[in-house]
């Protein structure tokens, strides 16, 4: 059979599709009806054993439908693609499946018709009637014709397909289903609704002497896809496609039987339990109703009984667990990303409709591909194809034999959308990252640009470790080896549409099974969403390779950091890792990457290492980092946990291994206020000023400044002293002092720039920084109240020249500093009399250096960033306030970003 099923370039893409299916029809049935035509039929039913269900039996119109090549393809095509690579005894076919579903469908409607409709008579109720029941089973035979080489696989691949995608949005359109159709199923749909399909129905039934039915393949087309066939069984569809129809009942018992998985399903009791109901409109969901027309007699509607609502829950515990097991087995999404890659690119090298591609190779086929096949496949000589399509003809040949022999691609990288022990969790720069990136991940389109970028990653990588002759055999089509596979959402827990599945209670009353069981979908989905983990798989010579690259393109472009939890997910080795990365810095590779992707410094295996770590994270796990304003680079609360000291620390790897020591000397020297320190800090003040007594607390600037945290954390203190947090608008109007309590004062500058601002004054200090001026009545009671000015630490030049400002501005105003400079520490005082000292605060002057090149957005002289690489005027203290830096810490501590250039542990905001 020819594959140029293209047909002309000026028909509807739609309409084309159409036309290349009924010519596969055709050229399928066309021998098979002549020789039905001229009386080659069987005219007796026949009984088939199965595996599951037992006898079979089947009607002389069922087998004459089975034995024609377009059911008869089914048996070369598994049932569930490649699992049997996994599952050995997975070599079920469609075929069987189909024969399977006949079954479920004549047990479905056997039960229903056993019972007839609640509360009338059996007898005079029978449901669903005979001729109902034929299109019933000739669709459960038929459904799956739309199939191609490895089942769903195959349609899978072609998801990025851009013609396909507007197949299937026109194909919803035009047939107007309420779910998402798949290839496979539109190809069922216009295979049924073929001429030569019509032609073998019509043909079979008159040699059969059974009546005409003209409309037969236009019902099971309708079937099929879920639409409604009946007027007054308004859900007989449903029998089909819908919450527990056959297909379901039959492919979860199959696929866990043959894959050795327990079936958790009672499908016996759940076809026990079916009953029809007469109702009324307004007993039927709105969506329903308005798709109705009037019937004054009501409508018969399909449900379990009450007391068999449970089965339903089990269907759904049965697909929860079919779907971590079998269908989301990683070596089984290896394997199929595989087969995604071989049919994708096919798809591609030939000239038919890429949607067709899959009808047109059976499973063995498609693992039998060679470079000559191929050729024949896209019917074209290698003197006919460029070198890049020629290498893809040869890549898609050694696929299918990596396949044929078991060579699966591995897990190279995982990832999820909740990872366990991720440090980074509360980040915003990491959750949202991350969170955009599994979107990115999900979409076909934005899936092939991380693809693209990663593999980018992964040549550099090869090309600096001088891997080339290594993996020069993937080349020029590297990218066909890599493969994404993102966490997959889960499926509609019990059908194309949860709200048609109805319980019947036995006065015929009927409840929607959402409304009696809603936490059903829930805990089914949450349970696929949070177990289902994102991979890159390739092959196992290239894995660790993958993993590097991956990791980086997340930590470089998305902001994600990758937990070590990840790595027995992607079946790495953090030794192995660790000396490739080793391999890459020396190479140059993570120089313009984040540092902390860099291998862990040999340092870190000290036995006193983690101890010490720990020892400092706790102590200086008090420090909550900024939250940055939307108009600023995004940040959340920022601890300094574990993995980040960590990450600070590997900034000190280099050629002096004391440097990482004295790093941790440096931290574990740091001082950081706490909420004791504010309290003794107010209480200082009262001792010396108990005229203060009763004051109201104010912010020392406005709600950005951590001061407006200060001010209510100091009640803590304030309270037995009959003092009140205020805003110092409402304060004002009030005849008490006023206090203002802040961490630090340097050199007085931003209290002076804030008082000059509120007072309308000309501002002098420079510091760029937006603030509201005060009312001119606030102005004068402002001059007219007694202040405090406390702060818990500060520089010595600090209050004497916050004292003559004050006193400049014949302000009424006292000053009370806490920790005076000589108790904070700093780099000289903790690490001065080391014999590395000089060495170490030169790197650390570098490092501040490099910090500062675009402080705040701007771009920064030498000789401005010189001045304060050791911090604002060359202090170099180990300070740190609760929620945020001073400016004369260190400037290591606290400037730079998340980047390459310089990632600091105790990262400072920018109050504009």
């Amino acid at each position: 059979m020819s594959p140029d099923s293209s047909g002309s370039d000026n028909v509807e893409p739609l309409e084309s599709h159409r036309q290349a299916l009924e010519q596969f029809a055709e050229e399928l049935l066309r021998p098979y009806i002549e020789r039905v035509t001229a009386g080659h039929l069987v005219r007796e039913p026949k009984e088939f054993n199965d595996p599951i269900w037992g006898t079979i039996r089947l009607s002389p119109l069922e087998v004459t439908i089975l034995d024609s090549p377009l059911l008869q393809r089914l048996r070369r095509i598994r049932q569930l693609g490649v699992v049997h690579l996994v599952y050995m005894a997975a070599t079920h076919t469609r075929l069987e499946h189909s024969l399977g579903v006949v079954h479920e469908v004549q047990q479905i409607v056997a039960s229903l018709n056993a019972r007839g409709i609640v509360n009338v008579s059996p007898e005079s109720s029978k449901v669903i009637n005979d001729s109902l029941l034929e299109t019933l089973r000739l669709a459960a035979l038929c459904h799956d014709v739309g199939h191609g080489a490895m089942s769903h696989v195959s349609e899978f691949a072609l998801e990025g397909n851009r013609e396909c995608r507007s197949l299937i949005q026109a194909f919803g359109a035009q047939a107007d289903t309420s779910h998402d159709s798949q290839l496979s199923e539109m190809a069922a749909y216009y295979l049924l609704g073929s001429p030569a399909f019509g032609q073998l129905l019509r043909i079979t039934r008159a040699r059969l002497g059974l009546p005409p039915k003209d409309d037969q393949a236009s019902l099971m087309q309708k079937l099929i896809i879920g639409a409604r066939i009946d007027d007054e069984i308004v859900l007989a569809h449903e029998i089909i496609s819908g919450p527990y129809d056959a297909d379901k009942l039959d492919y979860l018992a199959r696929d866990a039987t043959m894959c050795g998985v327990p079936i958790v399903s009672d499908v016996t009791r759940l076809i026990q339990k079916v009953r029809a109901t007469r109702a009324v409109p307004d007993q039927l969901p709105a969506p329903l109703q308005t798709s109705l027309s009037n019937r004054p007699h009501g409508y018969i509607i399909m449900g379990l009984a009450r007391s068999g609502g449970s089965t339903l829950m089990e269907l759904a515990l049965a697909r929860v667990l079919m779907f971590d097991k079998v269908y989301r087995h990683h070596a089984v999404r290896a394997a199929e990303s595989m087969v995604f890659e071989i049919v994708s690119r096919l798809a591609d090298l030939t000239d038919c409709r890429p949607g067709i591609v899959p009808l047109l190779l059976s499973d063995e086929q498609l693992l039998d591909l060679t470079e000559t096949s191929v050729l024949q496949f896209i019917n074209r000589q290698a003197d006919q194809l460029s070198s890049n399509e020629l290498a893809m003809v040869g890549t898609i040949a050694d696929l299918a034999e990596r396949l044929r022999h078991r060579r699966l691609f591995v897990r190279g990288f995982a990832i999820a959308g909740t990872m366990t022990n991720d440090t980074f969790k509360d980040d915003e720069d990491h959750a949202s990252g991350l969170k955009l990136f599994l979107q990115d991940l999900g979409n076909p389109t934005t899936r092939s640009r991380i693809k693209a970028a990663i593999v980018d990653r992964l040549r550099q990588i090869i090309v600096t470790l001088d891997l080339n002759d290594a993996f020069d055999h993937l080349e020029p089509h590297l990218d066909s080896y890599i493969q994404l596979s993102p966490p997959k959402s889960a499926p509609k827990t019990l059908g194309t549409d949860t709200d048609h599945a109805f319980l019947v209670d036995e006065d015929g009353r009927l409840t929607s099974f959402n409304d009696d069981a809603p936490e059903t979908a829930g805990w089914s989905d949450a349970y696929i969403a949070t177990h289902d983990l994102g991979h890159v798989f390739c092959p196992s010579e290239l894995a660790p390779y993958v993993f590097l690259a991956a990791e980086a393109e997340l930590r470089a472009t998305h902001a994600v950091h990758l937990p070590a939890s990840m790595l027995p997910y992607a079946k790495q080795s953090r030794e192995a890792l660790d000396q490739i990365r080793r391999d890459l810095t020396k190479a140059g590779f993570y120089d313009d990457l984040p540092t902390d992707l860099r291998p862990d410094p040999r340092a870190f295996g000290h036995a006193a290492f983690d101890t010490r770590v720990a020892s400092a994270v706790k102590k200086l796990d008090g420090y909550v980092g900024p939250v940055m304003g939307d108009d600023q680079v995004r940040g959340n609360t920022t601890r300094a946990a574990t993995a980040r000291l960590r990450n600070f620390l590997k900034q000190f790897d280099n050629d002096n291994e004391q440097f990482i020591e004295l790093a941790l000397r440096l931290l574990e020297g740091t001082r950081q206020i706490t909420r004791l320190d504010l309290r003794e800090a107010l209480l200082g003040l009262l001792e010396t000023h108990p005229t203060f007594a009763g004051a109201n607390l104010c912010a020392l600037g406005s709600l950005k400044d951590s001061s407006a945290i200060f001010a209510n954390l100091a009640l803590d203190a304030g309270r037995d002293h009959d003092m009140h947090a205020r805003d110092l608008r409402d304060a004002l109007q009030e005849e008490r002092p006023i206090v203002f309590i802040d961490d630090f004062i340097g050199k007085g500058s931003q209290t002076k720039d804030i008082i000059q601002t509120w007072l309308g004054l000309e501002r002098t200090e420079d510091l760029d920084e937006d603030r509201d001026e005060l009312g001119t009545v606030q102005q004068e009671l402002l001059r007219g109240r007694q202040l405090g000015f406390v702060y818990v630490a500060g520089l010595t030049d600090g209050k004497p020249a916050l004292e003559d400002f004050l006193s400049e501005q014949a302000l009424d105003g006292t000053v009370h500093v806490h920790l005076p400079q000589s108790e904070i520490p700093t780099l000289d005082s903790v690490l001065g009399a080391d014999e590395n000292f000089a060495d170490f605060k030169a790197f650390l002057k570098d490092a501040g250096m490099r910090a500062l090149i675009n402080h705040h957005g701007k771009a920064r002289t030498d000789e401005w960033r010189a001045e304060r690489a050791l911090g604002y005027g060359g202090h170099a203290l180990l300070f740190t306030s609760m929620f945020n830096t001073p400016t004369t810490t260190l400037t290591a501590l606290w400037a730079g970003s998340d980047s390459a250039v310089w990632q600091p542990i105790f990262p400072r905001r920018n109050k504009n």
